[in-house]
């Protein structure tokens, strides 16, 4: 609490009318201006700035005059625009960056006297000519599995010579247990999530042929049989998080790629240990689709995979689609809500924290592939595959024209639907019979087994069955070591068109390296996309086909065959600027610019002359930070309250001391019973029972409840007078007695309360009458919603219907509900899934004024003011009441859940049973 006062010797002894509450560790930017009713008497034209850290801090400022001439330029920072101009690389030349994945984007091989020697691989993170590396200091984290050219393991005696030869290209090797790498990689990664993400749900996933093998239903149905691949994906990201938090330090950027480290910005964030209170910057980004909320859900540890990846600042992903679906699984799994951010970014509210999320798009690298082509003008580079003539070279030799694709083997690769589409298209269109051919590479990658084999077997199937009613219609390949650069520029070059079926898929960098190498004019490329795929969101001329539809497949084909080239032309005049103008090394830049665009820059600039400033807050929140995620310790966040003779502790009751399971906002709520007022005793958990019981023996604490149900209820709850009350809607108030005034025992168990009564005069009978009616009318409209007759008042409860379809209907009731009682003393409250309709004179705001009364004696003697709740109205009134006063109090404003609140802390958890143990322990 900041109280402004003016210097006798120069101006009146002026001080402000109430003192302003401030945090400690935020940046304050503010400038002075002293005013005689409206004249102004003083005016800076240059603005201050103030980064409070400890309890009891003094700032002595002069009108005009400035101590450190050194303020002028901190605070010359442009203010964020919308183009980021002021948050580029060169304004952020000392940060450092780890870019963390799995795979490093390295090959490794050991040569004939068996030195090991590294070099980049294909890659959008691996090091290229305008690589973000070349301006920051860059350093990769992540596994060698599968690096070796070769396909083989390696060693452990290989270890050391491997980490010399990666460290020349700053990687750093993690080499997880073999048994960690089947059970967390193969396992858990390669066959839960990526099918779950490409929205293959467990239903498919296990009795519609995707996992033929699985005869027992306890693989089929149950998956606690893989919990052990759980536990080792665990232990992968705890392993990446230990090798981590050793190396970075304060404001370095941590970029965390793909679904298989999706915990670790958890780990980082929560694990983290500041040596100036500043803290790292964490990304995630994914590169492959992420499901819908119907499908994640079926994921058991689904709700954990979130609460992991929004320990970022930024989530990233490459189509819209993939990022609307996180946000939806957010929005139905865990609550959190999301608003658009200014620079057209988009925030989900969490813990009090704001985690932006953004879509950003990359291509190819045209400077490698461009000095590619032009290694061999001629040609003979590219005039072989591996070794000897192409597979396809028949085709060639007989004129026919080319289709081509490259596909991994998986079934929603749609290879299946291709050569399906491509057999119906030879016998609707009977004229391109021998004069087209269709060239299949499938890449088979040995990480998925089972759904490889199937794939394989039908595939192959297809394949005879075209070519022995169309011979030589269908060139097909397999390949377990992928195609290089060379070789795949080589099949784009012979081919008309390239061809993507797949069924789900990320961002697939192939058609844009055909676009690339098909830029001749008189023969340019032409892409046929499935609409399923990113690359048809990207790519404006290309020609899109649902794959399903094997009909309207085969007619694309016969108008891809069939367009004019300066239609082709045209089209690719289309995309060929898109794809020359996203390489990796801008697509970087531009996430990190997304990154410090969201972050507190000012805070980072300052942060060498925070001691020059002082001020006296008399009023705090927690000691260590201005927003701060309450986790049930209390070793410093009660240290006050030990300290302290007389303290206040003030906790809102309606559905936060009771176990409700998951709040209003969250589509699966897995606690059935319903979010009712409390009626007796058991209604409460065993450890606030236990906490109730050590404040109601704490002479020197004054414990207070407040609901908004009936006296009778909220005293057969709480059956001490030692306890004060607040019920009705906070009409009604019993003061909490001391236990040394209370006699006997019978009369401890069995209090006479005190009632204070606020004059209401309300004819409940009439406003039920002409309310009711139209609760029951949209009750009956909207499935989970019921009506809650309380003594007085009478409310709508919609917090077990849809979230989305309950915040509509209940908008819907309220703009009803205020004409229909107008005339009536009552208001219409729109709380956490419920309307309720209360008097208009009852309100905890005011009530909470009246129970802080100065006057009064146990709030007179308070040093501490504890107030934990979801009420904003109630956080604020305790604000403002303590800040009224002139005395010096510490408060502790703790909010109930994940969203932006007035709160100095943020209680995580639905219920306050964690504050209640604190409380007792404390």
């Amino acid at each position: 609490m900041l109280p402004m006062v003016t210097t006798p010797q120069d101006w009146p002894l002026w001080t402000t009318a109430q003192p302003i509450i401030i945090l400690r560790e935020k940046l304050y930017i503010y400038r002075y201006t002293i005013l005689d009713g409206s004249t102004v008497l003083g005016h800076e034209q240059r603005v201050r700035a103030a980064l409070p850290r400890s309890v009891n801090c003094l700032s002595s400022d002069v009108l005009g005059e400035f101590a450190d001439k050194i303020f002028t330029k901190v605070l010359s920072v442009p203010k964020r625009k919308h183009n980021g101009a002021a948050f580029d690389i060169e304004s952020n030349l000392e940060a450092r960056v780890h870019i963390v994945c799995f795979h490093l984007p390295v090959r490794l091989k050991k040569s004939k006297l068996f030195t090991w020697q590294a070099s980049w691989g294909e890659s959008l993170i691996a090091r290229t000519e305008g690589s973000v590396s070349n301006d920051l200091e860059t350093q990769w984290f992540g596994t060698v599995c599968g690096a070796r050219s070769d396909g083989l393991a390696v060693e452990a005696e290989d270890y050391d010579s491997i980490r010399t030869a990666l460290q020349l290209m700053k990687c750093t090797p993690l080499f997880v247990p073999l048994s960690t790498y089947h059970r967390a990689y193969l396992g858990f990664c390669k066959q839960i999530l990526w099918p779950s993400f490409h929205n293959v749900d467990i239903l498919d996933l296990t009795c519609a042929c995707w996992n033929p093998n699985y005869s027992d239903p306890a693989h089929v149905w149950d998956q606690s049989v893989t919990e052990h691949w759980w536990e080792a994906y665990v232990d992968l990201n705890q392993s990446f998080s230990e090798e981590l938090l050793r190396k970075v330090r304060d404001h370095d950027v941590i970029w965390v790629h793909d679904y298989h480290l999706m915990l670790l910005p958890s780990m980082l964030s929560s694990n983290y240990v500041s040596t100036s209170q500043s803290r790292i910057n964490i990304i995630f980004f994914l590169h492959i689709p992420f499901p819908t909320s119907q499908i994640f859900r079926s994921l058991t540890r689904g709700k954990d995979l979130l609460n992991g990846i929004v320990g970022a600042d930024v989530v990233g992903f490459h189509a819209f689609d993939h990022a609307r679906h996180f946000l939806n699984a957010c929005k139905r799994l865990m609550g959190v809500t999301h608003r658009s951010v200014s620079g057209g970014l988009t925030g989900v509210e969490y813990l009090g924290r704001t985690v932006m999320v953004v879509v950003r798009h990359v291509s190819i690298e045209p400077h490698e592939i461009a000095l590619a082509l032009s290694e061999d003008a001629a040609g003979t580079k590219f005039g072989v595959i591996k070794q000897g003539t192409p597979f396809y070279q028949i085709a060639i030799d007989e004129g026919r024209k080319l289709l081509a694709g490259v596909d991994t083997c998986q079934r929603l690769s749609g290879v299946a639907l291709k050569l399906l589409a491509f057999e119906r298209f030879l016998w609707d269109y009977e004229h391109w019979r021998g004069q087209v051919a269709l060239v299949q590479l499938v890449l088979q990658e040995g990480k998925r087994v089972d759904d490889e084999c199937r794939t394989l077997s039908e595939i192959s199937k297809l394949v005879a069955r075209i070519n022995t009613l169309f011979p030589g219609a269908v060139y097909y390949e397999v390949t377990k070591i992928g195609l290089a650069l060379h070789e795949r520029l080589a099949l784009w070059r012979q081919s008309s068109i390239f061809v993507s079926t797949a069924i789900r898929e990320g961002l697939n960098l192939a058609p844009f390296e055909y676009i690339f190498s098909r830029q001749d004019p008189l023969s340019p490329g032409l892409v046929l996309a499935s609409e399923f795929s990113a690359t048809a969101a990207l790519l404006n001329g290309a020609l899109r086909l649902n794959p399903f539809d094997l009909t309207g497949t085969a007619a694309a084909f016969d108008a891809a065959m069939s367009m004019s080239e300066n239609e082709r032309a045209r089209r690719h005049a289309r995309d060929l600027p898109y794809v020359l103008s996203r390489p990796s090394g801008k697509w970087t830049r531009e996430i990190l610019q997304d990154m410090w665009l969201c972050s507190s820059e000012p805070i980072q600039l300052l942060k060498v002359y925070w001691n020059r400033v002082k001020f006296v807050p008399w009023l705090t929140g927690h000691p260590s930070a201005a927003k701060t995620v309450f986790d049930g310790s209390y070793d410093t966040t009660f240290s006050f309250y030990r300290s302290v003779a007389q303290r206040i502790v003030l906790c809102d009751f309606d559905g936060n001391a009771v176990e409700r399971g998951e709040k209003f906002a969250t589509y699966l709520k897995p606690n059935l019973s319903p979010c009712a007022p409390l009626h007796a005793m058991s209604d409460l958990p065993f450890d606030v029972v236990k906490a109730l019981l050590t404040l109601r023996e704490d002479t020197s604490c004054n414990a207070l409840a407040v609901s908004d149900i009936s006296m009778e209820a909220l005293m057969t709850t709480f059956c001490w007078s030692s306890i004060g009350l607040v019920a009705c809607y906070a009409v009604h108030f019993s003061p909490p007695c001391p236990t040394d005034a209370i006699s006997t025992l019978e009369a401890r168990l069995q209090p006479q309360r005190i009632w204070d009564s606020g004059d209401c005069e309300i004819d409940w009978s009439r406003t039920k009458q002409a309310a009711i009616p139209l609760l029951k009318w949209f009750t009956a409209r909207t499935s989970g919603s019921w009506i809650l007759r309380r003594d007085p008042g009478v409310a709508w409860s919609y917090y077990r219907t849809d979230p989305e379809w309950g915040r509509v209907q209940a908008s819907q009731l309220m703009q009803e509900l205020h004409h229909l009682i107008a005339v009536h003393s009552v208001v219409v409250r729109h709380g956490n899934g419920i309307i309720e309709l209360a008097p208009r004179q009852g309100h905890k705001r005011n009530m909470v004024s009246h129970i802080l009364d100065a006057d009064r004696p146990y709030s007179s003697s308070a040093d501490f003011i504890l107030c934990a709740c979801d009420d904003e109205d109630m956080l604020e009134s305790v604000q403002d009441c303590v800040a009224n006063v002139q005395q010096k109090r510490y408060l502790l404003s703790l909010a109930v859940g994940t969203k932006l609140s007035v709160a100095f802390s943020v209680l995580a958890s639905p219920d306050q049973r964690q504050v209640m143990k604190a409380l007792r322990a404390g």
